[in-house]
């Protein structure tokens, strides 16, 4: 299914297909039990939650001692390529998570111990720790994952990289040493010294070709060591949890698709980032509540972190290495073209509840009366303006996070006809 195509099913699909379905989301909007605890957990790269006022670790809100940290580096093998030299997210090696936290409800009492109410996860989902099928979301959080073309982001992952690894090669200044999260790339130690020992006055010179002679010439052998993951189907791993994220280059297959199509399935909430801002602006408020537009989201992205960095990805393009990876992410374009399609799912289902006058709830108290008596639709098609900012007319907001910060219920009553 090409992506251009998927917004147009609905149109060629048989009318009575089309009433059905729509029948059956309308249904769902109105009746079904909504699925909004305490915590967000975001799977990948989102930085929404920091600008609606969500209670997060400082960052992207990544919880050392949860383990959700990236393992993009292969740290033995880039110490070994660049002769000794360290990097971060070199957590590769590092299977499991901490046993102090391991299971769904441990990892939501720390949270809420912190007072947090969003983290975000840029590891692999939960559990599978003995065999993949056990992998799971954790149904004390609600999950929101974001998808991109595989293609784009192996490109995106790959060069992202190469700008951190040319300022880890680079003489570290005091000056200009912090990262865009505030973090250094050696968790606060500087790098004295010269790359790879060596001295004098030309050791910039140096160290601008040992980054070209090493990461612009095209060694596929080398990322495949370095960085495994990044290149062979860095999407599906993320799914299909913590012992076959780490599975052998060039052996992920149908199998381990099977599983993270069941995993995606849980969520509650699947952004398609290839589907336009004005998409994705929309459902993130009508879904979540959240009122911050992408047009505002810019701590991460590519630009930003070039010009931080002075990176220019067209010095070392790797163009045929580029080619040669994206043709091996098989199983992530098939989990993408799935993936699209729930998110225009969810679209669908949030465009009628729109439609329906639905909105985002804003007044906390409301929402306790009506759900605690099982009339959620009642709390939803209150009236109101806006999605977490207080901007509703003169009520009263019930927090930050939007909805995720508002919303104080207990499960039971949610669930409670």
């Amino acid at each position: 299914m090409m992506r251009s195509n998927l917004p147009n099913m609905a149109s060629k699909a048989p009318s009575s297909l089309v009433r059905g379905a729509l029948g059956a989301l309308l249904a769902c909007a109105l009746n079904c039990p909504p699925l909004l605890p305490l915590l967000l957990l975001l799977l990948l790269l989102v930085q929404f939650a920091a600008l609606n006022d969500c209670s997060m670790a400082p960052g992207i809100g990544q919880v050392e001692e949860l383990g959700d940290l990236p393992r993009w580096i292969n740290g033995t093998a880039f110490e070994e390529v660049t002769g000794g030299i360290d990097i971060m997210w070199s957590y590769y090696s590092t299977e499991g998570r901490s046993p102090k936290v391991r299971s769904c409800r441990e990892r939501s009492a720390y949270l809420h111990s912190l007072k947090y109410d969003y983290v975000s996860n840029e590891f692999t989902m939960h559990g599978g720790g003995t065999n993949m099928v056990e992998t799971h979301v954790c149904p004390q959080t609600v999950n929101v994952v974001t998808l991109r073309d595989p293609d784009s982001r192996l490109i995106s992952h790959v060069h992202y990289i190469l700008a951190r690894i040319q300022k880890r090669l680079g003489k570290l200044k005091a000056s200009n040493d912090d990262d865009d999260d505030g973090e250094d790339d050696n968790g606060g130690e500087g790098f004295g010294g010269t790359v790879g020992g060596r001295g004098g006055s030309g050791e910039d010179i140096s160290q601008s070709e040992m980054f070209r002679s090493l990461f612009c010439q095209g060694n596929i052998t080398m990322w495949e060591q370095m960085a495994p993951t990044v290149v062979d189907n860095y999407i599906t791993r993320s799914f299909i949890g913590e012992r076959a994220f780490h599975t052998s280059v060039g052996s992920i297959g149908l199998h381990h698709l099977d599983v993270a199509r069941r995993v995606l399935l849980h969520f509650d909430l699947v952004l398609d980032m290839d589907a336009g801002s004005d998409a994705t602006d929309f459902v993130l408020r009508q879904g979540l509540g959240w009122s911050v537009n992408m047009s505002q989201i810019h701590a991460r992205s590519s630009w930003s972190v070039y010009s931080k960095l002075n990176y220019n990805a067209s010095e070392c393009q790797n163009d045929g290495l580029l080619r040669e990876l994206q043709a091996r992410q098989g199983p992530d374009r098939q989990l993408y073209r799935f993936g699209r399609a729930l998110a225009f799912l969810d679209f669908l289902h949030l465009v009628m509840a729109h439609k329906l006058g639905l909105q985002p709830v804003l007044d906390i108290s409301s929402f306790r009366r009506v759900a605690s008596a099982g009339f959620y639709s009642r709390a939803l098609s209150e009236s109101g303006g806006g999605g977490g900012s207080g901007s509703g007319g003169g009520r009263v907001s019930g927090g930050g996070c939007g909805l995720i910060g508002a919303i104080q219920v207990k499960k039971r009553h949610l669930h409670k006809r």
